[in-house]
């Protein structure tokens, strides 16, 4: 009897886990089919064979019951790694039609993995996942690209040809239509693809490229009129840094906090058709741990030893890949950490340039070698193209510009002078850009120092020298030449005004008493050549009224208020 009651309880068990394996199978086809991962009808004839074996369950050997199972089991397998294969390369593929060139490498080797079949669900997974951050990346091109297009086409729609303006208005339509439509990536893309061709139709046939025959005169008005038109600057600190970008290729906008110094800078670019639209301005936002070249040129990984480039290497690349557009790196806030640091090798490069040398750019060590040196050279060509502004403000989170960074460029002190512009009715068409190419800026920059001024200036340096202020050959050099650059642009008097405003009164530092009687003769010799600006500054730092003790600097962004 025993033997009979163990038997029975060893075949109840039997049966209980072959249900329960049943039940694990069906639940695994159930799966299977939520995830649209195998064909449903197959499911369907595989759920039906499952209750037939499960009404075999006590009826044949166990055995028989596991076997059919696991036939079931490896056919789902099958089907899933075959669906698995057939969506990852769908993926591969989507990919490779929306994805940029960084993500070549990476499908690449998911790539064969595929075809040796060793793609598993979570590789599935990291695909789906960079499928999703690249579609979102591709609607957000989309609708940046979309905005610009429309703004475009509302600027310059009557002054399209009417093939041009009928082309634009169906590409308008089929953008509108896309908030219902709910297009595919391939779709997508080609629509992206055809507002950037369409939208650079539309520039040039609208967009004026300036050329030298034209004048500058013509050129430096179509700049006021752009800046003036969409901010209050005075016509005067839009003339002078025209002329300071002419002579250097490195200019400091300095000024009380709110007087626009990169909106300046900004609207500048924009009025010679350079944006961050087309990847010609790129505003770089100064951060105070900046103690090396690092985040600025680059460096090398000790991990994988390949070179990261910053972003100043890159957009060198960028400049030396487009050689005839001009490129504007806007610092903004450049002396919340030491310039001379962060931005050593510019400097050099730039203090190079003015030698007349080929400005070059130390990435990494010469003798190191990273693993993409074929990409990525240990020094790069300072290209000519690329401008250098750097804004300025004086307050406790920042820090004093060295002379060495005042030496190696034009600063300038904007005027805080409130019209009322932005009061005025607002115009039904603004300035449009133009386009001026690097060869053209070349061929109006003056590289020759005018010599009028020199004896001039050999009388300033002999009493800058009283006060123990340097006034060199460079600096000598570059006033000479900025008066050169002024021509057609500014008064002669005021060029020079202008010149020693921005390249000699930043280097005055120090106490008044020990300054004094120094700035009184550069104060005599400026009321000679007509220098009115610089006269305010001196006569400002000799007012009686400060103290002996009181220290003088000739960055201070408060001079704007004495010169406006």
């Amino acid at each position: 009897a025993l033997a009979a009651i163990d038997e029975e309880t060893k075949r109840r068990n039997t049966e209980t886990e072959l249900r329960s394996r049943c039940t694990t199978v069906e639940r695994a086809l159930n799966e299977a089919t939520d995830e649209q991962a195998v064909d449903p009808e197959w499911v369907a004839a595989q759920l039906v064979d499952l209750e037939a074996i499960r009404s075999r369950i006590g009826q044949v050997e166990r055995s028989e019951i596991h076997a059919a199972l696991t036939a079931i089991e490896r056919e789902l397998e099958s089907q899933r790694a075959v669906s698995r294969a057939n969506h990852a390369l769908e993926i591969i593929e989507e990919l490779r039609l929306i994805g940029d060139s960084d993500l070549v490498e990476v499908l690449d080797r998911y790539a064969e993995d595929l075809a040796n079949e060793r793609i598993d669900q979570d590789a599935v997974h990291e695909l789906d996942g960079l499928l999703e951050a690249e579609r979102t990346q591709l609607n957000r091109r989309f609708d940046r690209l979309a905005g610009l297009f429309i703004e475009l086409l509302y600027e310059v729609e009557d002054q399209l040809p009417a093939g041009l303006l009928q082309e634009a208005k169906q590409l308008e339509d089929e953008i509108n239509g896309t908030d219902n439509m709910g297009p595919e990536s391939g779709t997508l893309v080609k629509l992206v693809n055809r507002i950037s061709l369409v939208r650079q139709r539309m520039e040039t046939s609208v967009l004026r490229t300036w050329s030298p025959a034209d004048g500058e005169p013509e050129l430096v008005d179509h700049i006021v009129a752009y800046v003036c038109e969409r901010a209050g600057f005075t016509e005067f600190d839009v003339r002078r840094f025209h002329t300071s970008l002419k002579s250097k290729r490195f200019v400091v906008l300095a000024g009380l906090t709110g007087t626009g110094k990169s909106t300046l800078a900004r609207l500048y670019a924009e009025s010679l058709d350079i944006s961050a639209d087309n990847e010609q301005f790129v505003r770089v936002a100064v951060r105070p741990n900046w103690i090396d070249q690092s985040e600025v040129l680059g460096y090398i990984n000790p991990i994988n030893n390949t070179f990261q480039p910053g972003w100043l290497a890159s957009m060198m690349l960028r400049c030396r890949r487009n050689p005839n557009r001009l490129h504007f790196c806007l610092l903004d806030e450049m002396n919340l950490a030491p310039v001379e640091q962060y931005l050593a090798d510019v400097l050099s490069a730039i203090e190079e340039e003015g030698a007349g040398a080929t400005p070059r750019v130390s990435l990494y060590p010469v003798d190191a070698r990273p693993e993409n040196r074929d990409e990525w050279s240990p020094t790069l060509t300072l290209p000519s193209n690329l401008f250098f502004v750097g804004t300025v403000n004086i307050d406790e989170s920042t820090r004093a510009l060295t002379d060495r960074v005042v030496d190696r460029g034009h600063m300038i002190q904007l005027s805080v002078t409130v019209g009322r512009e932005h009061h005025r009715e607002p115009r039904e068409r603004l300035e449009p850009r133009w386009r001026v190419d690097h060869n053209d800026w070349g061929e109006m920059c003056s590289r020759e120092p005018d010599a009028t001024n020199h004896d001039f200036l050999i009388s300033v340096a002999e009493t800058l020298q009283k006060m123990r202020i340097g006034m060199g050959v460079r600096t000598h050099i570059e006033i000479e030449r900025f008066v050169s650059n002024a021509n057609g642009v500014m008064e002669s008097d005021d060029a020079l005004d202008v010149a020693m405003l921005q390249r000699l009164i930043p280097k005055v530092r120090g106490y008044r008493r020990n300054l004094a009687e120094a700035l009184q003769e550069l104060l005599e010799l400026c009321r000679d050549v007509g220098a009115e600006r610089c006269e305010r500054v001196i006569e400002h730092w000799l007012d009686e009224t400060r103290g002996d003790d009181e220290y003088l600097d000739g960055t201070d962004p408060f001079l704007g208020v004495v010169t406006s």
